[in-house]
């Protein structure tokens, strides 16, 4: 590794000397680089080359102090856990390349680590976003012992194009004027055929926005007022609007928290364009995850709305603070998060606070009876591997 102190301020100040050196690094990728990979014989391997590269990674990074700790609570430490936890699972089962494999378990376990760096909900005018930062980030922490060089430049690629960009993003200045333009990555053969690496690291950043965990991970975010996107256009995200107990067809002013459930939940499909080249167990992952997150959503529905009314009261601020606390992020940045929101919720209208009390029950039901065995179930054939720099044991937070 170099030294990082110049590297993080041209990093953060998206300066024309990172978007060079990103430009360099892409104009690098190939996909005849797989043939210049090392051979796996089989995926177990492939998956244990995977989890020295990820320790090393991380290992690195310790080095370089940064502290995952005072991470924004929803891309943190919690975050990076499940990561890994789906990639391994996901990986350990589905039929594809040792090749393949390798590239989506390690792509898709770090694929947000730039978060450490670039906030994720204030990027609309940046080049090196949290996608570009990460690559960079990891290319730092790789070592050459490690990786040979075809591997580094699809690892950073991999991971710079996790972002699934369906078509040109403009990045425009204070008055409104595009300044420069962000193409969508490199994602097929000339053929059509999926580039398998990039779509492998996309699916397991796509299992993390859903199950029962997607819906305090998003709930971290609401702390502070945000952009975020309903699948065309940006639109403010302020809670007591967010919060609002509706499930519309057709939203006209910004999605609610449970529609915006219900967009990530419907996007785990074949008809998705994130989700088309889905197959085997990606199928089978997604749609546990997906009909454990839809649970939560139809609660909202009216037609469920007299039942939930009828056998469920709700749940404490303070037990799902402690839920998000203990499972879904762990920092003291989370704790200073989850009681700013406990307040925050608790100005809410009663009957706001009423569904979503109930909602949050439903939830931590989920992940007690379903989520959490299923899970540990998956993990038991690599014991050996769950303990990781910087996140420890990663099994201990399930």
């Amino acid at each position: 590794m170099t030294d990082a102190k110049e590297f993080f301020q041209e990093m953060m100040a998206d300066s024309e000397v990172m978007r060079t050196k990103h430009g360099e690094m892409i104009a690098k990728f190939d996909f005849a680089l797989l043939d210049r990979v090392r051979i796996f014989s089989d995926k177990e391997s492939a998956l244990r080359a995977g989890h020295q590269v990820i320790s090393t990674v991380l290992n690195n990074l310790q080095k370089l102090k940064i502290d995952y700790s005072n991470m924004e609570p929803g891309h943190g430490a919690g975050h990076l856990r499940r990561d890994y936890i789906n990639a391994l699972i996901l990986f350990g089962r589905l039929e594809a390349s040792p090749r393949d494999i390798f590239f989506g378990f390690i792509c898709g376990s770090l694929h947000d680590l730039g978060t450490a760096i670039i906030d994720r909900y204030s990027e609309s005018k940046r080049v090196i976003r949290h996608a570009e930062a990460g690559a960079m980030l990891v290319d730092l922490c790789l070592d050459d012992d490690v990786v040979n060089e075809a591997e580094r430049v699809l690892i950073y690629y991999v991971i710079a194009a996790h972002t699934h960009y369906l078509r040109t993003i403009e990045i425009k200045d204070e008055k409104g004027q595009t300044v420069n333009k962000i193409e969508p990555y490199t994602e097929l053969y000339p053929n059509g055929q999926p580039f398998w690496p990039v779509w492998f690291a996309r699916w397991v950043d796509r299992l993390d926005c859903s199950g029962p965990c997607f819906v305090g991970r998003h709930y971290l975010t609401l702390a502070k007022k945000h952009d975020d996107f309903d699948g065309k256009n940006f639109y403010d995200v302020s809670f007591d609007k967010h919060m609002r107990p509706l499930l519309r067809d057709k939203p006209d002013d910004g999605n609610t928290m449970v529609e915006h459930l219900r967009m990530f939940a419907n996007s785990q499909t074949n008809q998705s364009p994130y989700g088309k080249h889905d197959y085997g167990f990606m199928i089978e992952m997604r749609t546990i995850y997906r009909e454990m997150l839809l649970r939560v959503v139809n609660s909202f529905k009216k037609e469920f709305a007299e039942f939930f009314d009828a056998v469920r009261e709700g749940i404490s601020n303070d037990d799902w603070g402690n839920f998000l606390n203990e499972h879904v992020e762990f920092s003291q940045k989370t704790e200073e998060t989850t009681e700013v929101l406990g307040k925050m919720f608790d100005s809410l209208p009663v009957k706001t606070r009423m569904f979503w009390s109930r909602a949050f029950d439903l939830c931590l039901e989920i992940y007690t009876e379903e989520y959490k065995p299923f899970v540990r179930k998956e993990l038991v054939p690599y014991k050996d591997m769950l303990v990781l720099p910087i996140l420890g044991d990663v099994s201990k937070r399930i």
